[in-house]
């Protein structure tokens, strides 16, 4: 998901009179505020079965070289046991997603959509988290004179 930011031009000049240091923070922390909503909604779709894909949901920032990535997706690490085998929610997220066909004697499931839907419905709270955020660590670094 891409997001828009309304007054980004602005943004961009007052974060370039900032010090790199503060312009690195202010992108990671207002992706990851874009992001909290995004992951709570996922959660609130997932299946209850055991648990485990809920709790598997997670949010990852990631910067290099100027530009901040954010993702969220499932945990790589074992959660639950279910009749003696580990869950591990990144082997099987997709499978909530997109569903499966039927085979052999199992009929197949139909797609939860979680990640997509959670994305449409808080793209705009996303972005205001996103905003906010910003604003907040610029006038704190102005507050403190650039020092952060």
């Amino acid at each position: 998901m891409r997001m828009q930011i309304q007054g980004l031009a602005t943004l961009q000049i007052v974060l370039a009179e900032l010090p790199k240091r503060v312009e690195s923070k202010a992108n990671r922390q207002a992706v990851t505020a874009a992001l909290t909503p995004i992951a709570k909604a996922v959660k609130a779709g997932m299946p209850k079965d055991t648990g485990a894909a809920r709790r598997g949901v997670t949010k990852k920032v990631t910067a290099r070289k100027g530009s901040v990535t954010g993702r969220v997706g499932a945990k790589r690490q074992a959660d639950k046991s279910k009749r003696g085998k580990a869950r591990v929610p990144s082997r099987y997220l997709h499978l909530i997603e997109k569903g499966t066909k039927a085979h052999g004697r199992h009929p197949g499931t139909k797609g939860r959509f979680v990640l997509r839907d959670a994305q449409e419905l808080t793209k705009a709270a996303a972005e205001a988290a996103a905003a906010d955020t910003y604003r907040r660590v610029i006038e704190s670094a102005a507050a403190a004179g650039g020092r952060m």
